[in-house]
């Protein structure tokens, strides 16, 4: 199960994405970059299971990160 990280701060990495996830088992999480390196703003995180991921939203959806409220949903594309 994937979900889908909307207003992350432009400085975030996914090593940082990855660590905000991390109460949960996280298999891979990114963070979209632009052409030169730079966060465009969204990633995405993969659980290892649905029951992950529906806890994670839960949890972490509307939390500030570094002064940004972000949204986290279930990626429908994934």
């Amino acid at each position: 199960m994937q979900v889908v990280v909307h207003n992350l701060p432009w400085s975030c990495t996914w090593q940082r994405l990855k660590e905000v996830f991390s109460q949960w088992e996280v298999v891979r999480a990114d963070v979209i970059v632009d052409e030169y390196g730079r966060s465009r703003g969204f990633g995405t995180v993969r659980f290892s299971s649905e029951q992950d991921a529906t806890a994670a939203i839960e949890a972490i959806n509307g939390i500030e990160m570094d002064g940004r409220k972000i949204t986290v949903r279930l990626d429908r594309y994934a």
